[in-house]
């Protein structure tokens, strides 16, 4: 699926959405400048190194997912979850990856286990 939506008004043209590096983000604009007519182009392409900042500070905002925060990334616009958490967590961090403009799926690379009830003493 495309990554980089592009909207024209008149002779301005607008890039949003997300691509992996700055230099692509970079490249986009500047192929778009070279086409006749355009005078004006505002890139707010995000790369992934913008959307795993973005995920990480969704992560730590939340007690639940705040252990998986350091060593979650997105890559190619996939959001790889990463860390030791509950699957209640799992839960609510994909459902924050999804939120995030620009990322378009989840993975989990992340170890999920249930909270364990205390064993009753005899």
């Amino acid at each position: 699926a495309p990554r980089i939506h592009v909207n024209v008004d008149r002779d301005e043209v607008r890039l949003t959405g997300a691509v992996s590096t700055s230099e692509a983000r970079d490249l986009a604009e500047r192929l778009v400048v070279k086409v006749h007519g355009v005078t004006r182009v505002r890139n707010d392409l995000r790369t992934d190194a913008d959307l795993t900042k973005a995920l990480r500070t969704a992560l730590a905002g939340d007690a639940r997912t705040a252990d998986l925060t350091r060593d979650s990334i997105v890559f190619h616009g996939v959001a790889e979850l990463r860390g030791r958490a509950t699957y209640d967590a799992q839960l609510a961090a994909e459902k924050m990856a999804h939120a995030i403009d620009g990322v378009r799926d989840t993975a989990d690379h992340a170890v999920w286990f249930s909270k364990l009830e205390p064993t009753a003493r005899p």
